[in-house]
């Protein structure tokens, strides 16, 4: 019981990650997105790496590779608009199943502050900082 407690009070006192890449990619992609059989250079789950130094290639601009995500159009990051970036999509609860699995899948899904930061980040037009 203390336990559960004490990890309860250390995620609600953690900091906010903030809306740029590094603060991104540091707090989010890399201890929950980049295990070897997801978004790994060795698994690249979804023809994705987010590693460091290749996320923002991988992302900004790119076509979505989900197959009706790519149907439909869709960008995995759409600079400005995260509304329409397929990142965002699959962040958010209630993903509609013909876009698979909601992401991050084994990490667990992201509380509202680190989807908010991601958000942020691409509203401000998704700068590689």
């Amino acid at each position: 019981m203390r336990w559960a407690a004490a990890l309860l009070f250390a995620s609600a006192c953690r900091e906010p990650v903030a809306p740029r890449l590094s603060a991104i990619q540091e707090r989010i992609f890399t201890p929950g997105c980049t295990f070897s059989s997801c978004h790994s250079a060795q698994g690249h789950a979804g023809e994705l790496v987010l590693e460091p130094g290749r996320s923002f290639a991988q992302l900004v601009g790119r076509d979505a590779a989900q197959e009706t995500a790519a149907r439909e159009g869709l960008r995995r990051v759409v600079a400005g608009d995260p509304g329409a970036s397929f990142l965002v999509i699959k962040l958010r609860p209630g993903l509609p199943a013909r876009y698979g699995k909601r992401m991050p899948d084994t990490a667990g899904p992201l509380d509202d502050d680190d989807r908010a930061a991601i958000e942020e980040w691409i509203r401000r037009g998704a700068p590689d900082d």
